[in-house]
């Protein structure tokens, strides 16, 4: 089961980052590139590697997918690319 699953944690903090703040884009994208580089250097963790749409085609159990178009942190849209790519 899968609660209010993101396809990509990259995205979910862009996301967040455009809804919650009035920042531009520009810089937003150079402070989520300077806290990946120090969870990369502090952790040898990659955050953009955080896809779940690129690996759940390869789930053999099955998977129960639960979203709500309310949730303000997980946009449903992610459960809904899940779904997709998990049913192809």
């Amino acid at each position: 089961m899968l609660d209010s699953p993101y396809s990509s944690l990259w995205n979910v903090i862009r996301e967040l980052g455009k809804s919650k703040t009035k920042m531009p884009e520009f810089i937003l994208e150079h402070i989520m590139e300077y806290i990946r580089r120090s969870i990369l250097k502090d952790h040898q963790f990659d955050i953009k590697e955080l896809e779940l749409l690129k690996k759940i085609n390869k789930i053999e159990v099955p998977i129960m997918l639960v979203a709500s178009t309310a949730d303000s942190f997980v946009h449903y849209s992610h459960a809904a690319q899940l779904y997709k790519e998990a049913a192809s």
